[in-house]
């Protein structure tokens, strides 16, 4: 059970066209068309397996957050779109084959960021999680709620504490936490974090994003 209506805002996670295209091929790829279209074993709004996600878009690719915004905060999901919204041709970018991994240790963790960018990380949130505000986040009180997808984007030390942390992107909004980020404690698997990493290399080819699709119009996927 997910706990969060934009489950797979991860914006930046399929790591990365930019990065792995040596910044010849810079978007931002749409949530949205996985809270739409990916049913296979996955439920929109109510939840879902993060690798099945990635499955997805390996097999079916995402087009842009222009052509396909995200329109599901609210919790009401709509139709697998078949064109897109700005009235683009859709480009659909896709994972590279069989290249979707899970990350167990810390240092596999690091290295991963260190050489392809963000991740996807999967943990338990519990109820001291929904009032936080700055900080190293360390789990203390109150009952498990659900889960929660998000993107590791770094570490670190905290200066005051000395805690061991790693930096991840929410996705409720920037008026949340530290300007839409927040800090975990690192290095003890806080909250089962660091048991949930996983991600997938971008599929690039001549610079260019290999196996994109464009089509006028499309037929829903899932």
């Amino acid at each position: 059970m997910w706990i969060v209506l934009g489950l797979w805002r991860l914006r930046g996670a399929l790591r990365s066209p930019c990065i792995a295209s040596d910044s010849k091929t810079n978007v931002v790829l749409s949530p949205e068309r996985l809270v739409a279209c990916d049913w296979e074993g996955n439920m929109g709004c109510n939840g879902g397996v993060p690798h099945l996600a990635w499955d997805y878009m390996e097999a079916f690719g995402l087009p842009t957050d222009e052509c396909e915004p995200y329109v599901s905060d609210k919790g009401a999901v709509p139709k697998c779109p078949g064109k897109c919204a700005d009235g683009s041709l859709m480009t659909k970018y896709k994972s590279k084959l069989l290249s979707t991994k899970h990350y167990a240790t810390e240092e596999a963790i690091q290295e991963a960021l260190m050489t392809d960018g963000p991740l996807e990380a999967a943990f338990d949130v519990y109820q001291d999680f929904m009032t936080y505000k700055s900080g190293v986040y360390q789990h203390t009180t109150g009952g498990m709620l659900g889960g929660h997808a998000v993107k590791l984007v770094g570490w670190g030390v905290d200066e005051t504490s000395g805690l061991k942390f790693w930096t991840v992107a929410n996705s409720w909004t920037t008026t949340w936490g530290e300007k839409g980020f927040f800090r975990i404690q690192r290095g003890v698997n806080m909250c089962n974090f660091e048991s949930g990493i996983v991600a997938g290399q971008a599929s690039v080819s001549n610079n260019e994003v290999a196996d994109a699709v464009t089509e006028t119009s499309l037929i829903a996927d899932a």
